[in-house]
């Protein structure tokens, strides 16, 4: 038998976020229901004032199982009367960080999902949440801690790269990973490339990891460059990368390289550089633009978009869904 408290199945959540907080629950025990009552079990040396309205009983529970192997899992572990059509049913995973969007109706019991995170990979140390959509010039999402230990700073491993990523202070998408790859291993050896809004650079890192090639790194965020640094310093690259902390436009406008690629990857503000960028691409060079665009006859919007520009669309690469109505692309472009 082991020390419980016993509710009502209507005030159980609000309880085990309670208890929780104060690292009371023994979660080597399953929480269990006896009729409309939910049993908690607690740890051995759990005490409480006296004004707490809830019995506290002797119980005896199942043991928990292995740990759960999906977030499914672990919150139908944690919550009673879980409803998974209700529920988060995935998250990004950024080193040893999960970050997670979390509905209104879901927000009261936040720590909760991101233990059930934590529980279900043991490699998750942090859970964010997103506070809200990416924002501002250095395109930054505001996070809000639920679960672990703040520690915002990470390593990612991507086709064997290793990146320095700090989720709150730069912007990096873990989507991405595939297309990194992609774009990399469709350049050839010895190019200069101009990696636009470069952020981290995980472009970059993934060119000259396979190349002997140069890349000049542009982003105005100065809190990627000592981040970019420590990614050089972690990998065996073949090729070298130049950080710039400037803005894009002042850059390709005193800039005297002519480049064989160049990269855009600022999909929601990329065309008011593409007439700046195409004057710094060599006559044969190719020019990576990403934008988003609707689904719905995606070729013939972007043949639109860029009807006033003499230039060829050499590939349309669909990178990602980004919205239930929208596409993340690339064009691959030439002039």
């Amino acid at each position: 038998m082991e020390p419980a408290v016993k509710v009502h199945k209507s005030d159980a959540q609000q309880v085990i976020k309670y208890l929780r907080d104060r690292d009371l629950v023994n979660d080597t025990f399953k929480i269990a229901q006896s009729g409309e009552d939910v049993i908690i079990p607690v740890l051995g040396d759990f005490s409480l004032s006296s004004s707490f309205p809830y019995d506290t009983i002797e119980y005896e529970f199942e043991l928990r199982d292995a740990p759960p192997s999906s977030l499914q899992e672990a919150l139908e572990a944690l919550l009673p009367d879980f409803d998974p059509t209700n529920f988060p049913s995935s998250y990004d995973q950024i080193g040893h960080i999960a970050v997670i969007d979390i509905k209104d109706h879901n927000l009261p019991i936040s720590n909760e999902i991101g233990n059930a995170i934590m529980s279900s990979n043991s490699t998750i140390q942090t859970v964010y949440r997103k506070s809200s959509k990416v924002q501002g010039l250095y395109r930054l999402r505001p996070l809000e801690l639920i679960a672990g230990e703040d520690v915002p700073v990470t390593t990612v491993k991507e086709h064997g790269i290793r990146i320095r990523v700090d989720v709150r202070h730069t912007y990096f998408s873990p989507r991405l990973a595939t297309e990194h790859h992609r774009v990399a291993n469709s350049l050839a050896d010895g190019v200069e490339v101009l990696d636009l809004f470069g952020s981290l650079a995980p472009f970059s890192l993934h060119i000259t990891r396979r190349l002997n090639a140069k890349c000049d790194t542009v982003d105005i965020n100065p809190a990627v460059i000592p981040l970019i640094e420590e990614s050089v310093r972690l990998n065996q690259l073949k090729g070298s990368i130049t950080p710039h902390c400037i803005d894009a436009m002042e850059f390709l406008d005193n800039s005297l390289t002519l480049y064989d690629a160049i990269l855009m990857n600022h999909p929601s503000d990329s065309l008011p550089y593409l007439a700046k960028a195409l004057d710094n691409l060599k006559a044969d060079g190719f020019l990576y633009l990403y934008i988003f665009v609707p689904i719905d006859r995606y070729d013939t919007h972007i043949s639109d978009l860029l009807r006033d520009y003499n230039i060829r669309i050499n590939h349309i690469q669909i990178v990602r869904q980004s919205s239930p109505s929208e596409y993340h692309v690339c064009v691959e472009i030439r002039k």
